[in-house]
């Protein structure tokens, strides 16, 4: 509060409340512009969304070839973002082994538009990039996977997970536990994750501690936070 000692004290009450209500207005008005800043900039896209757990991959040091645990980073696409959406169509045109990546692409650019939405679907990528997810690096991304997420039971079903080309095709890839590091990202957040494996697929999920649900069918596999 400011004084003016040049003005009697009965006027001195009247010019702060003045100045007080002068001072409320600006901030309400200031508060009002920046509601509708964001209302009229609501296409705004915020990009990949890191999230709080950071797996472990092994890459490989080009001078000895050895492998050392590296920690990565874990995101959540945003469908909202074209952005995230180009980056999927791109890694489906590259990783083309078994199309997963593709079929991946594509559900995700039908539920952005509104097809078929729904909001159980939630789509994860391991990366090695550490900031700036508002623009993925196609180049980084190690891995890929969509579930069907039962959040109110902390359930998951794997639909589709893919690894990068090299880490799948290459003898001495330069990351290696590409896929099991989205897996423990996975196994993270959620207390049961079911699947249905890929027959070449299935001793790499027991690796990482998936069982079959039940002897008739080895390929629909699942794990269980502490067993």
């Amino acid at each position: 509060m400011r004084f003016n000692y040049s003005l009697p004290f009965s006027t001195q009450l009247l010019y702060n409340k003045q100045i007080i209500k002068k001072g409320a207005k600006n901030i309400f008005t200031g508060f009002i512009n920046i509601v509708m800043n964001i209302h009229c900039n609501s296409n705004i896209y915020f990009g990949a969304n890191k999230l709080n757990y950071s797996p472990k991959v092994l890459k490989r040091n080009d001078k000895t070839g050895e492998y050392k645990a590296e920690k990565v980073s874990m995101v959540e696409i945003d469908l909202d973002n074209p952005n995230d959406i180009k980056v999927m169509k791109e890694l489906g045109e590259k990783w083309d082994n078994y199309n997963l990546m593709e079929n991946m692409a594509d559900e995700a650019e039908n539920f952005a538009n509104g097809e078929d939405l729904s909001d159980g679907y939630r789509f994860f990528a391991v990366t090695a990039q550490k900031e700036g997810f508002e623009n993925l690096n196609p180049e980084d991304i190690l891995s890929f996977c969509e579930v069907e997420s039962f959040e109110d039971i902390g359930n998951a079903h794997i639909e589709y997970i893919q690894t990068n080309a090299e880490s799948a095709n290459m003898h001495s890839p330069k990351y290696k536990r590409c896929g099991s590091a989205m897996l423990d990202g996975l196994k993270y957040y959620y207390s049961y994750i079911h699947l249905n494996s890929l027959t070449s697929a299935v001793k790499f999920y027991e690796r990482n501690r998936f069982r079959p649900i039940s002897k008739v069918n080895k390929y629909h596999m699942y794990w269980e936070k502490g067993r």
